[in-house]
C-alpha cells in the first residue's frame, strides 16, 4: 500500500490586489494562492488561478505576478501548517506546497490554470483547507466560494472530493 500524504492548508483573505500585508504577517514564506473573481462578462465570482511562490508576503504587492487576473480578483494566501506521511518520513521543501497546488488545480479546474489540471497526482494524498480572517485568529465560518471544498481526498482507487464538511462547529 503506497504512503498516505497528509496536508493541512491555512488560508487567510481575503485580500485585494495591491494590498499590503499586516506586520504581523509579513513573515509568509513559500506558500500558495488563490484567486476568486469574476470574468468580464459574468456576475459570478469564479476560482481563476491557484499558484504558488516562495515569497507569499510579496504575492499581493508584486502586480506583474498576477497580471493575468481580472480586475477586482480577490486572493487568498495559503500555509500548510502541517504535512507528513502516514508512518513514514515527511517531505521536504516545496515538494509538499506543490502537491497541495497539484490537487487544488485538478480537482477545482481553475479557468486561468493550464498546468496540472489534465493529469492527477501519482500518490494517495489528503488536503484539508482551513479558512481564516485576516487578523490570522479568528476562523471563518463559510469556504470562501462553494465550489473550494474543505477536503479533498486523493487515492489510486477512490478520486474525489467533499465539499460539504464543515471544519469549525
Amino acid at each position: 500500500m503506497p504512503a498516505h500524504i497528509a496536508i493541512i492548508v491555512d488560508w487567510y483573505g481575503p485580500y485585494s490586489l495591491g494590498d499590503t500585508i499586516t506586520p504581523a504577517r509579513d513573515d509568509f514564506g513559500a506558500g500558495l494562492y488563490m484567486a476568486i473573481g469574476r470574468k468580464t462578462s459574468s456576475k459570478e465570482d469564479i476560482l481563476q488561478y491557484v499558484g504558488i511562490s516562495k515569497n507569499l508576503a510579496s504575492r499581493l504587492t508584486t502586480s506583474q505576478n498576477l497580471l493575468h487576473l481580472n480586475q477586482g480578483a480577490t486572493v487568498w494566501l495559503g500555509e500548510v501548517s502541517t504535512v507528513g506521511r502516514i508512518g513514514a518520513a515527511t517531505i521536504k521543501g516545496m515538494e509538499q506546497v506543490a502537491l497541495a497546488e497539484w490537487l487544488l488545480a485538478f480537482y477545482l479546474q481553475p479557468k486561468l490554470n493550464e498546468r496540472k489540471t489534465t493529469n492527477p497526482p501519482s500518490c494517495v494524498a489528503t488536503l484539508i483547507n482551513r479558512w481564516w480572517k485576516t487578523d490570522y485568529e479568528t476562523p471563518r465560518r463559510n469556504r470562501p466560494h462553494k465550489d473550494w471544498p474543505d477536503i479533498i481526498d486523493h487515492g489510486q482507487e477512490q478520486i474525489g472530493f467533499v465539499k460539504w464538511v464543515k471544519v469549525f462547529e
